[in-house]
């Protein structure tokens, strides 16, 4: 939508983390420096501490990519684990491989720590949220490896709350006295200025692309308080508004419509005893709701698509079900809903590994309800596996895997905005269904993108970092039993 009207390679103000769009502030470049330091002395603690939205993430995934080349990484996006699974987590993203929770158990974790590469980054995202257990073990851990010579540094990413924790004295003295807690503050008027101007320098791929006014930059700061998750929402919606009035620029009255558009009626109406979007009316308002609602759509089916693929590999197709557990030409066994999810997703799986179920009742029975992925399995020849899906488990399989799939984030911000505005059943059904958890198949991994086979949307390309935010719970392999015979899974349509 307003991205070719304006000329952007690409989205600038999205709302995934993306280190490509990282904007350093001197705030970010102490947290550099301070993780530099770390690495260079021999390891230590750096905690980063900021409000929702201030970056911390971007900030983590810049982090990532800067030292992720020259040096081992651990990153953990949900640190909601017990201390034995915490540890194995980390310990399986340092070693590249699987590491049974017994061996994290003294004595065998020294003999374990010994073998860990020397000069490791741990980031923590989400660290406020760590179990009190967990960042105990963490502590000793870390001790350990520095004991060791393994020299780990520690980047913690986290809200204000973690505060309590660490002013804790019994914390305190077990912290390295060289710990560097630094807090993220939101951008000041001129930082959110040159925020908005690069964000759109780079979307545009360096061509001047639309002015903000400097009304419009100071309307957006104002609404935003400088939090960059609010600037990115404000920013992306005064661009529709410019679009819908076929406006080349944004201004104030852009960023007005855009800021009604975002607090919604109730707090509108309590704030300011007005009627939905003044100066346009509701069927102004109207238009503009569909066309962000497709805008929105449009762009999630954008970023799935793998570069190359025909427009039926990027979900364009009418997601109906397929033909009694066929695939279609890409390898997926399409459905509509996901309540159908889960057979698609296990007869997807059964067309990689070439096997037709005998008794395809009873193959589908079992993956009604709770499906039993390891039933299927066994009915075609095959035995089960759980995999904990971390992200060595993403990057080096044993692929595919059966996974769960958290709804796509944008569409479920479009369904929320359609039925805040318009009421429920506003949404399409086949937009309902991708903002629901469904089953898939993780195919395979190229680099730093992941082959999915999506039964409502079919065969997308994801970003790792991406999937891993989507997961949920364990994932399930297949695998010859001993002495089993038969061809590998492989893609049933192989891309360059």
């Amino acid at each position: 939508m307003y991205q070719g009207y304006f000329h952007f390679k690409e989205p600038p103000f999205n709302q995934t983390p993306d280190p490509q769009f990282f904007f350093s502030t001197p705030v970010h470049q102490k947290v550099l420096d301070a993780v530099n330091q770390a690495v260079e002395r021999g390891g230590g603690f750096v905690i980063v501490i900021g409000e929702v939205g201030t970056g911390k993430t971007t900030l983590g995934r810049y982090i990532l990519q800067k030292v992720g080349a020259s040096l081992p990484v651990s990153l953990v996006l949900n640190p909601v684990l017990p201390p034995a699974e915490l540890m194995q987590t980390i310990a399986e993203d340092f070693s590249g491989g699987e590491v049974p929770i017994g061996l994290l158990a003294a004595p065998a974790a020294a003999e374990l720590l010994v073998r860990m590469p020397k000069g490791g980054i741990l980031i923590i995202d989400e660290a406020h949220n760590l179990p009190r257990s967990s960042f105990d073990a963490l502590l000793e851990w870390a001790a350990l490896v520095d004991q060791g010579g393994g020299h780990l540094t520690v980047i913690l990413l986290a809200q204000p709350e973690i505060s309590s924790l660490l002013d804790n004295p019994l914390v305190k003295e077990r912290l390295p006295a060289s710990t560097v807690r630094v807090p993220l503050v939101s951008l000041s008027s001129a930082e959110t200025r040159a925020y908005v101007g690069e964000r759109l320098r780079r979307a545009g791929g360096g061509n001047a692309g639309p002015v903000f006014t400097d009304g419009g930059l100071d309307a957006v700061h104002r609404y935003s308080r400088g939090i960059p998750r609010l600037v990115n929402t404000v920013c992306d919606k005064a661009l529709l508004a410019a679009y819908v009035k076929e406006s080349w620029s944004v201004d104030k009255e852009h960023v007005k419509l855009a800021v009604e558009e975002i607090e919604g009626p109730s707090l509108r109406e309590e704030r300011r005893g007005r009627k939905f979007i003044r100066g346009v009316g509701a069927a102004g308002a109207l238009s503009v709701i569909v066309v962000f609602a497709a805008f929105l759509a449009y762009q999630t089916s954008r970023q799935i698509a793998p570069e190359g693929a025909p427009d039926s590999a990027a979900g364009k197709r009418p997601a109906v079900h397929s033909r009694a557990g066929v695939p279609d030409e890409d390898g997926v066994v399409r459905a509509s809903t996901p309540e159908e999810s889960a057979a698609a997703a296990a007869y997807t799986l059964a067309a990689l590994w070439k096997r037709t179920p005998e008794d395809p009742a009873a193959f589908s029975k079992s993956l009604g309800g709770q499906p039993d992925f390891a039933a299927a399995a066994h009915r075609l020849g095959l035995e089960a596996s759980a995999v904990r899906l971390s992200r060595t488990a993403i990057l080096k399989g044993p692929h595919p895997i059966i996974v769960s799939l958290l709804g796509e984030p944008d569409v479920i911000t479009t369904v929320r905005i359609l039925e805040e505005r318009l009421g429920k059943g506003a949404a399409d059904p086949a937009l309902l269904a991708r903002a629901r958890t469904r089953y898939a198949v993780l195919a395979e991994v190229h680099g730093t993108n992941a082959v999915v086979l999506d039964p409502l949307v079919g065969r997308t390309s994801i970003p790792v970092l991406v999937l891993l935010d989507r997961v949920t719970g364990e994932g399930t392999v297949w695998s010859q039993p001993p002495g089993g015979k038969g061809p590998a899974p492989r893609l049933v349509q192989e891309r360059g």
